[in-house]
């Protein structure tokens, strides 16, 4: 912890603004945030993707998991933007999210609209796992 307190130590962090570092001010480590709501009978899961478009955004369910993968591509119509000044910061991440309950992914449903990426997962229905006396015959 020691070493970790002197990495986050202020005057360590204001070094990394120095101009030997600029690139430093640039680079960011996004990643959006997300709310998951147990509903009963499924799970919704809530991302904030500002900026990205549906073909831009992959999800794949995998039973007691979920993942968001984006990727924002920097080129537009055949050009790069020559930015003058850029503080929204788009780039790629990957997000990966456990339930505490099976789900199935074939009836999952996702909508992306307005930043907003909303998935709906369902459980998996529970079998019945109590022992049962079987009668002979």
């Amino acid at each position: 912890m020691d070493t970790y307190s002197e990495m986050t130590n202020p005057w360590v962090l204001s070094t990394l603004r120095l101009p030997m570092f600029p690139y430093w001010r640039d680079v960011a480590i996004r990643s959006p945030s997300i709310d998951v709501v147990d509903y009963g009978d499924g799970f919704t899961v809530t991302a904030e993707l500002p900026g990205f478009d549906k073909d831009e955004v992959e999800v794949t369910v995998n039973g007691f998991s979920l993942e968001i993968k984006a990727e924002k591509d920097l080129v537009e119509k055949g050009k790069t933007k020559n930015y003058i000044q850029r503080e929204r910061l788009h780039s790629s991440f990957r997000r990966l999210i456990q339930f505490p309950q099976e789900v199935t992914s074939s009836k999952a449903k996702a909508v992306l609209g307005n930043g907003l990426l909303e998935v709906d997962v369902p459980k998996i229905e529970p079998t019945n796992k109590r022992s049962r006396k079987i009668e002979i015959q």
